[in-house]
């Protein structure tokens, strides 16, 4: 079993390291599940109190293949839809993109382009737990700031990583024990916590109208959630192993062999979803 000390680290193994999952043709593929998935969980792309402009621009940020963005293309078709991100490898070529969406490469860690400062009213951002860095959002939250209009809206989703728990259909918890480790990877000694603070932090940085959802899934999706936490443990795992970290890395794998096996008996981590929303506030709107 993986030393106690690797799983209590979990993903502080990528502080100080750069972007810690994988780009390749299996990595895109569990992007869409994990999105779909989401979505299935929560019923929405965009949450529903946002309101929507008439011929609306929204960036997603760090978008990835960009699914979030087609999905609600097809739902505002006037709207006009920006993707951004340190890289485009998982995303499809400008050539086969629906009309009203453009791609551009972006590090949310640059000076935002001139072009894009308060162009947008609504920048949405997905899964950024190995994107902040030193579990402090603000610096990610001040670029989503200047991205944003004045009334622009922000909707940040992410993973309650400090209350995952374990369920299983017919063996007991304390037979478990990949389970348990899984579960302590997540929580990474408290590194996640910060994802619950996203709203305080947004008032902190003038926002106003700020929310926190959570959404439980149902059983029947528990297998299907635990096995896409073990697709990401996997390429993890890969890049630690070409970070140099082939000790963690050996853990990792064997670790993923046993969750596989509890998982064949019935068990499963259970993380719920968090949907961040938050309007950028204006003088008057602070006073």
């Amino acid at each position: 079993m993986m030393a106690n000390s690797t799983a209590r680290s979990g993903f502080q193994l990528a502080n100080g390291k750069p972007y810690m999952l994988e780009r390749t043709y299996s990595a895109t593929a569990r992007l869409n599940y994990q999105h779909y998935l989401f979505r299935e969980c929560v019923k929405f792309n965009l949450h529903p109190s946002i309101p929507v402009p008439p011929n609306a621009r929204i960036a997603d940020v760090a978008t990835g293949t960009a699914i979030w963005l087609f999905e609600l293309a097809r739902d505002l078709p006037t709207a006009t839809f920006d993707g951004l991100d340190i890289s485009l490898d998982s995303a499809p070529p400008a050539e086969w993109l629906p009309q009203n969406v453009t791609l551009r490469q972006w590090d949310i860690f640059d000076d935002v382009p001139p072009d894009l400062v308060g162009a947008y009213d609504v920048v949405h951002l997905r899964f950024f737990m190995l994107v902040v860095r030193e579990s402090d959002p603000i610096p990610v939250i001040r670029k989503v700031s200047t991205l944003l209009k004045p009334r622009g809206w922000i909707q940040w989703d992410e993973f309650n990583y400090r209350d995952a728990h374990i369920i299983s259909a017919n063996v007991k918890v304390e037979q478990l024990p990949a389970m348990e480790q899984l579960r302590q990877f997540a929580y990474s000694d408290g590194r996640n916590n910060w994802t619950l603070d996203i709203p305080r932090h947004l008032r902190t940085e003038g926002f106003v109208q700020t929310q926190l959802f959570q959404y439980r899934d149902l059983p029947e999706r528990a297998k299907a959630n635990n096995e896409e936490y073990i697709m990401c443990l996997e390429e993890f795992a890969s890049r630690l192993d070409r970070e140099g970290e082939r000790k963690h890395a050996q853990e990792v794998y064997e670790l993923i062999g046993k969750i596989s096996d509890e998982s064949q008996r019935g068990a499963a981590l259970l993380m719920d979803r968090i949907v961040c929303i938050g309007q950028r506030g204006t003088p008057q709107s602070r006073l």
